[in-house]
């Protein structure tokens, strides 16, 4: 942790954490919705970058994220609980898409929004995209080619 906080962090554009790994990084416990904020808030001002903090299991029927960046900059996420066992892919999947969506030209907080719509988008058509949802690493490709689908969607 040492090395990726002193060497590379201050190489990254947006530091995006799940629940346990923004626990070891500040050292504290984070139980709350206010913590979470508290924490992303700590992390964005020391590191100077943008920090996502994942917190899946706060809400019972939603998911719920925070986003800060520094110099006061904050976003609440709230959308609906992903009941699916492999939520490694998922992350991948929420990870290529904020990336997409900042190819595609989007501020980091539009980004984020759009790409959790994404990755619920895909996991309710993972019918459609069986391999997304059964390999790692096909699963970050095959959301690149369902983008057009997703976006056409958007539009309507």
């Amino acid at each position: 942790i040492k090395v990726i906080k002193d060497e590379l962090l201050h190489h990254t554009n947006l530091l995006t954490l799940n629940l346990a790994e923004a626990e070891v990084y500040a050292g504290q416990k984070i139980e709350t919705k206010n913590d979470a904020k508290n924490v992303a808030n700590l992390l964005a001002e020391k590191h100077r970058i943008p920090v996502l903090i994942k917190c899946a299991n706060f809400l019972v029927n939603n998911t719920y994220d925070v986003l800060h960046i520094p110099d006061g900059e904050n976003w609440e996420y709230i959308g609906n609980k992903i009941n699916y066992p492999n939520m490694h892919t998922a992350s991948l999947i929420l990870s290529a898409g904020i990336a997409t969506f900042l190819a595609f030209g989007e501020s980091l907080h539009v980004a984020v929004r759009k790409a959790r719509e994404y990755v619920e988008f895909v996991i309710d058509n993972k019918e459609d995209t069986p391999l997304v949802l059964e390999r790692d690493l096909i699963g970050i490709l095959v959301p690149v080619v369902k983008m057009e689908e997703y976006q056409d969607m958007q539009k309507i």
